[in-house]
């Protein structure tokens, strides 16, 4: 009896002073959570009890070019909340009577090349892409091609 008394008594004793330096471990001191110069760096108690980051989210924004055949204006839109939004910015800056909405890109970087006879419009993730495959497009049909305009419209994050 007295032996079986002793085994609980130490029980008891292990659980209080286990349950007392867990939930220790969980406060966060000045000095670190876990003593002096040992700061918990993830993965333990502490951590286990966190509630999982929000799900990051992002808006699209769009951009567009319109173009004018006869006076060769061009009116662009970028980084606008809609598509009907940047092509309707687009078409009111080439302020031409036969403007017309000849790209539009969401969420990526645009490049326009111009040539002698014939100009390219592309979209990608960058403005060194974009660039780079206008360019291309733009060399295989006409000679002197240039970059004339760049821009990007990249996704927004929302807090």
């Amino acid at each position: 009896m007295t032996t079986l008394l002793c085994k609980w008594s130490v029980l008891v004793v292990l659980l209080v002073t286990c349950k007392e330096s867990l939930a220790q471990s969980c406060q966060w001191r000045p000095e670190g959570p876990r003593g002096p110069g040992l700061y918990n760096m993830g993965g333990g108690p502490c951590r286990a009890n966190a509630s999982p980051a929000p799900p990051v989210r992002y808006l699209s924004r769009w951009g567009s070019i319109a173009t004018s055949n006869t006076t060769q204006k061009m009116g662009v839109s970028f980084g606008e909340l809609s598509q009907s939004i940047a092509q309707r910015n687009a078409m009111e800056r080439c302020a031409s009577p036969d403007c017309r909405i000849d790209f539009t890109y969401r969420d990526q970087c645009v490049a326009v090349a111009w040539g002698a006879t014939y100009s390219s419009m592309s979209s990608a993730m960058t403005v060194d892409e974009a660039s780079a495959i206008s360019m291309k497009r733009c060399r295989k049909k006409t000679s002197d091609c240039q970059i004339v305009y760049t821009e990007c419209s990249p996704a927004e994050q929302v807090p």
